[in-house]
């Protein structure tokens, strides 16, 4: 009897996570940066429609619709790790560790319904139904629509045909399935938000943009050690002790291939691959402890209505308990104030920060007299902006010169930084603005003739 009440308490302990780290969300109140720009660009249909839910059914509700979709995210990812035969205990580990992983940038913004889409990608192409994996192909094309993230869903797709034709020891019809399934995914790295264009938008979404010179990275362990850096070390440590091949799937060792490299290069990829790799952790686990492996006896479809019933109603609650405020708070860490106080100075600016990131409320903010030299959209800057962005970071000699050639007249960056102490000393800048983080903002001062 003990057993089976411990069985039954388990098939919830995803759920409880999942509705756990949906409060949290909810209680943080956090804006992703990226949030700045997402809702400001017309290329993005998630951020139009995100922008409009701001301005119209209130922060509070925007905030608790991408806490929704994260937990979707981990339920989505839990249930692609009872597909695999794992028990709901290891589905639950499933769950915890993803959490661990994404939380410091869950918030509000269009990253969490590109976990919700990443999640259900993966678990559609683990489905042996071959209408499951064409299904694919349309899902992520509206995914690219609404937040251009979907190239990480066309590199799945790849990484399931190529896996598949490692394991398989003759060609078939599901091995030709899967690469007509990839081979139409790949077109979606065009997908610019409402149009096609070749602009590569999606290679963003895998953050590759930040191995161009100047352009922004986040790296995952330059804060030392940190939740999301530990929880991924203990995905790799786990992977490597149980092995992820134990099972003969050479997508999941491709996987940890290509999806560690990734999150190791830019920690905003994190979430991404923690939502595809945890899974595989707990199977590989659950392989040396669990002799008897059953997939669940009910079906994806039974479990969309009570799953969007619980969405509609944590919305409603979260909407209702919380104040109905129609702006956006400044996220932290962001000198959005300077940014402001930039867009109102007479005449027009070009404006660099030491953070290309910070620039992101410059670009969202601009109304024709300000532009950046590059935001946190690093690959959109053209190689000679990135190289004037690596030259003022560096403070590289010749540096000053880099700003004035390019007609650089106004500095974003920390009031004790060298770049702010050598403007000021040089006497061409002067500081017109300061916030509580010590950032300020120097504008470039001709010399009276």
């Amino acid at each position: 009897m003990g057993a089976c009440r411990g069985e039954g308490a388990s098939r919830f302990a995803s759920a409880l996570a999942a509705l756990v780290v949906a409060a949290l969300v909810v209680a943080h109140g956090l804006v992703l940066p990226g949030a700045l720009l997402q809702l400001h660009d017309q290329r993005l249909l998630g951020g139009v429609l995100l922008h409009a839910l701001v301005h119209t059914a209130g922060f509070a509700f925007a905030l608790a619709l991408c806490a929704a979709f994260t937990g979707l995210a981990l339920l989505l990812a839990s249930r692609r790790t009872r597909e695999r035969g794992a028990p709901d205990t290891f589905a639950a580990l499933t769950a915890i560790v993803i959490a661990a992983c994404l939380f410091d940038r869950a918030g509000i913004g269009l990253q969490p319904i590109a976990w919700a889409f990443t999640a259900l990608v993966a678990l559609m192409l683990e489905w042996r139904e071959r209408r499951a994996w064409y299904a694919v192909v349309p899902i992520l094309y509206a995914w690219g629509l609404i937040d251009g993230a979907a190239t990480f869903g066309a590199l799945l797709a790849v990484i399931a045909a190529a896996g598949a034709t490692i394991d398989s020891r003759q060609w078939s019809a599901r091995l030709r399935d899967r690469w007509i399934v990839a081979a139409a995914s790949i077109p979606v790295v065009f997908v610019d938000g409402t149009r096609l264009s070749a602009t590569f938008y999606g290679a963003r979404a895998l953050y590759l943009d930040g191995l161009l010179p100047g352009a922004e990275r986040l790296r995952l362990f330059t804060a030392g050690a940190h939740l999301p850096a530990i929880a991924l070390l203990t995905l790799v440590v786990l992977a490597a002790w149980y092995g992820v091949r134990r099972k003969h799937r050479a997508a999941d060792a491709l996987l940890f291939a290509i999806g560690v490299p990734l999150a190791v290069l830019d920690a905003r990829m994190l979430p991404f691959v923690a939502l595809v790799l945890a899974p595989v952790v707990a199977d590989a686990m659950a392989s040396y402890y669990v002799h008897r492996r059953t997939v669940p006896a009910a079906s994806f479809s039974t479990l969309v209505l009570p799953a969007l019933a619980a969405v509609a109603a944590f919305v409603m609650v979260v909407t209702i308990a919380e104040p109905r405020r129609f702006a956006l708070p400044d996220p932290p860490g962001a000198p959005v104030a300077l940014a402001k106080r930039l867009a109102g100075q007479p005449g027009r600016h070009r404006v660099i920060c030491a953070q290309p990131i910070w620039c992101d409320a410059v670009s969202a903010l601009a109304r024709g007299n300000v532009a950046a030299v590059m935001d946190g959209r690093g690959g959109h800057a053209t190689p000679p902006e990135r190289r004037i962005q690596a030259r003022f970071n560096a403070v590289r000699p010749g540096w000053q010169a880099a700003l004035r050639a390019a007609r650089v007249s106004a500095v974003i960056a920390p009031a004790d930084s060298p770049v702010t102490v050598l403007l000021q000393l040089s006497g061409r800048w002067r500081t017109v603005a300061t916030d509580g983080s010590h950032r300020t903002l120097l504008e470039y001062r001709r010399r009276a003739r």
